[in-house]
């Protein structure tokens, strides 16, 4: 599952050191669907999984 992407290849740790006791609330979710995505010389096509 991707979470995020980054462009760059970039060290991660200061930001995850400098954010790890962030809070980003609560929130119920009723439902998700799964995305399949290729990637293109276009850029990415999205399709259901």
């Amino acid at each position: 599952i991707t979470v995020a992407r980054v462009k760059a290849r970039v060290d991660l740790s200061e930001f995850f050191e400098k954010n790890k006791k962030a809070e980003f609330g609560e929130f119920l979710v009723n439902a998700f669907t799964l995305k399949k995505s290729t990637l293109s010389s276009q850029g990415a096509l999205y399709e259901n999984a």
